[in-house]
């Protein structure tokens, strides 16, 4: 698949701090991948959600704590909701896939407006799989 707008700035290295400072383990096919598709948006930005219907999937967010919007921010506030989530993409508008960190780094799509979770597949590689 082609990824649009590839900024590679992120080592592997740099993965071992995130995982470290948030006290969490992210999946290996997550983790191999980021390096080459750091902040990349996919050439192909749709996914059909169960519950949802079709939901975009805009680019992969910042994984360190200088760029904008990173995902310690994000991380930090859904812990303030209860939620044991990892944010690892934007949809652009408020709403985020992420791993569910309570139930094997499943891929899940995090609703805002009202909190709520849908699952989507059980790996990173899956979501990009159905990326369409």
């Amino acid at each position: 698949m082609k990824w649009l707008r590839i900024r590679n700035e992120i080592s592997e290295k740099d993965m071992d701090v995130l995982e470290e400072k948030l006290d969490i383990h992210l999946p290996k096919d997550y983790k191999m991948a980021m390096p080459r598709l750091h902040c990349g948006a996919p050439e192909k930005q749709a996914v059909f959600v169960e519950g949802l219907g079709e939901c975009s999937y805009s680019r992969n967010l910042p994984l360190t704590e200088k760029r904008k919007g990173n995902v310690f921010v994000l991380y930090e506030i859904m812990r303030q909701r209860g939620r044991h989530l990892f944010p690892f993409a934007s949809v652009g508008n408020g709403d985020y896939f992420c791993f569910d960190l309570d139930h094997e780094n499943q891929v899940v799509y995090w609703f805002h407006e009202n909190d709520t979770v849908y699952p989507v597949c059980r790996t990173f590689r899956e979501l990009t799989e159905m990326l369409h």
